[in-house]
């Protein structure tokens, strides 16, 4: 029986696991989604809490290779969110008879993860989605192509791994690799589904969104979406939705308490951006994104000897967390407001008294410095 959801990372292994689906994920007030128990299902078997990793020490090794890489394919490359490495993975799986599992936006623009057999089905998976994903019975669905005798990549976030790993606890995983990021922070779906909502309407349907478009480069990344009419293309930090997530108020809690926040992890492979490759290693930089690949295991080792299309260098972890995620995201001292505030008050109220375009935050410092430089406090 589930008890103390303060920590929940909403990774899913407990309703994919229930043998009597007695457990539904449900979205909080917000909008994260947790499980909640149907009791006149439940049988006390105990298989929620086995899988429950949200307070266990995380299974995890320092990773045996690290490497600076990027795909040689500049258009694939262009399209990913840093380097392209994903995308090659994928294909050597896709190729040879096996299965992907990874994040998608659905027709409505809802982030799920999402289960391919083919190679344009890859594109959809390509690009980050800073909203956490609903994994649905994914889960569920790795164990049965496994029992199957199909080869699996399965990639998320570490969380969403590590509860993979859970459920699979018992069987045979020789034919499963797992790919997991270094990772932010997941981003709340009740105001990612808010916002859509404010950029869509009957006249202006979108069609296309992307977190990180490469329009002026991969160093300084922007937010893009098109609707019938036109595209808008805006920096990431002038955008509503990315300015809040990336000011924390709108990510997970158990994110500001992550166990994986540094290169310890449960995966054979950890993906994420390469920041700092301008300065350490400026011949693997042409500013259209350069990847940082942990490989944790032999496995993950292995896989990566099988792939073509990469160019690659290897470096030391101390190079490759240097500018790069290697302590939990903060938590903003004003977060409870925040939620108060946006379950109460109106879309511009939100606009008006917690985002903040990169145009008033220089400003804002602009002025902090000139009142140091006359002697004024702050």
């Amino acid at each position: 029986m589930l008890s103390d959801l303060n920590n929940c990372t909403g990774c899913g292994a407990c309703n994919n696991v229930c043998p009597t689906d007695a457990i539904n994920m449900k979205a909080n007030d917000e909008g994260f989604l947790i499980p909640v128990v149907n009791y006149d299902k439940c049988i006390n078997c105990g298989s929620c809490e086995r899988v429950c990793s949200k307070d266990k020490t995380a299974k995890t090794t320092e990773p045996l290779i690290v490497y600076a890489a990027r795909n040689k394919d500049y258009e694939i490359r262009k399209n990913s969110s840093s380097g392209g490495v994903f995308y090659v993975i994928g294909e050597l799986f896709l190729k040879n008879g096996g299965i992907v599992y990874g994040v998608s936006f659905d027709d409505d623009f809802v982030v799920k993860h999402k289960r391919i057999e083919n190679i344009e089905g890859l594109k959809s998976l390509q690009g980050s989605k800073y909203v956490q994903s609903d994994t649905g019975y994914s889960f569920r669905k790795v164990k049965e192509d496994l029992q199957k005798g199909r080869k699996v990549l399965f990639s998320g976030t570490p969380c969403q791994v590590s509860g993979l790993l859970e459920c699979l606890n018992g069987l045979d995983k020789s034919n499963l690799t797992t790919i997991d990021i270094l990772c932010h922070g997941v981003g709340s779906p009740l105001v990612w589904h808010d916002y859509i909502r404010v950029l869509s309407n009957s006249e202006n349907k979108i069609s296309d969104i992307n977190f990180r478009n490469k329009k002026i480069g991969w160093h300084r990344f922007c937010f893009s979406y098109k609707n019938n009419r036109s595209e808008k293309v805006v920096m990431f930090a002038d955008d509503f939705y990315c300015n809040l997530y990336d000011k924390h108020y709108i990510l997970r809690p158990a994110c500001f308490e992550c166990k994986y926040s540094k290169y310890f992890h449960e995966s054979d492979i950890t993906i994420g951006d390469f920041w700092g490759v301008d300065k350490l290693m400026p011949d693997m930089d042409d500013n259209m994104g350069t990847s940082v690949l942990f490989l944790n295991n032999k496995k993950g080792i292995e896989i990566l000897n099988r792939v073509d299309g990469l160019e690659k260098v290897e470096i030391s972890k101390e190079m490759a967390l240097k500018y790069n995620i290697n302590s939990p995201s903060f938590l903003p001292k004003d977060r409870d407001d925040f939620w108060e505030k946006y379950n109460n008050e109106t879309y511009d109220y939100i606009c008006n008294n917690y985002f903040e375009s990169s145009l008033k935050i220089k400003a804002k410092h602009l002025l902090k410095e000139l009142l140091i430089k006359f002697n004024y406090s702050w």
